[in-house]
């Protein structure tokens, strides 16, 4: 049997009131409900989609998304920082935390997009997680993730809890800046055992024979304790072509 998802209502969790006055532009979206009933949505926000400006913004709502009020950044920058432009999503921890893993990538250059055109690589980045203790009204300034390849992680979605209270999430391969992909094309695990204070990849949630298949925009879901599905969007970089999921 075929499951059938019903639309019942839309709503707009960010929307640019003045588009006549600047350019502003919501992106990526990832929600969470708190114990309260309240939703708390993590998206990105810039001027356009590969904008050096582009960052993790926070808005919320009270009437189960039917209405939003725009919060502000995830976090203030410390002057003189780095520039970076960030993705995060979040998730409710059993603890009461909300944490956000996510990943950003350097902006030294203002003039370049995140694409590099060139040589069809990324630019640089970090993996990164942060945290909230007050329902996601103030936030934890990122800390960096290690990673043990050299290629940027992409983290898409937003982590889950298991039973066993591990915290896992799957990601993807990003090209180097210079087009190549030495570690080649698998999905990466990343788990944490202890509240998403230290982390692990060692696991491959995904891979294929000859390392080519990129494992992209992929999510997990726990169905029964121990037993978790993941799903993801496979492309063959060496064919050039879209695999079914």
């Amino acid at each position: 049997m075929i499951a059938v998802i019903q639309l019942i209502e839309t709503h707009t969790v960010y929307e640019n009131a003045k588009p006549m006055l600047r350019s502003r532009h919501g992106y990526f979206p990832g929600v969470v409900q708190l114990p309260s009933g309240e939703l708390v949505a993590l998206f990105v926000m810039g001027e356009a989609f590969e904008s050096v400006d582009l960052t993790t913004y926070v808005t919320r709502s009270t009437d189960l998304g039917r209405t939003w009020q725009l919060q502000g950044p995830l976090f203030e920058r410390t002057p003189g920082a780095r520039p970076t432009s960030d993705f995060l999503k979040p998730q409710l921890l059993r603890d009461g935390r909300l944490i956000a893993p996510g990943y950003r990538f350097h902006r030294d250059d203002p003039k370049q997009p995140i694409a590099i055109a060139e040589t069809d690589g990324a630019l640089p980045g970090d993996d990164v997680v942060s945290f909230s203790t007050d329902e996601g009204w103030t936030w934890s300034e990122p800390a960096v993730i290690p990673r043990s390849t050299p290629e940027l992680l992409e983290i898409p979605s937003r982590p889950i809890q298991i039973a066993s209270g591990d915290i896992l999430a799957t990601t993807g391969l990003f090209k180097m800046p210079d087009g190549s992909n030495p570690s080649g094309q698998f999905g990466p695990l990343l788990r944490s055992t202890d509240g998403g204070q230290t982390w692990d990849d060692s696991v491959r949630y995904f891979d294929s024979p000859g390392h080519t298949i990129a494992a992209y925009e992929s999510h997990l879901a726990e169905l029964q304790p121990g037993r978790i599905a993941a799903i993801c969007w496979a492309f063959d970089l060496a064919a050039g072509r879209y695999l079914p999921n």
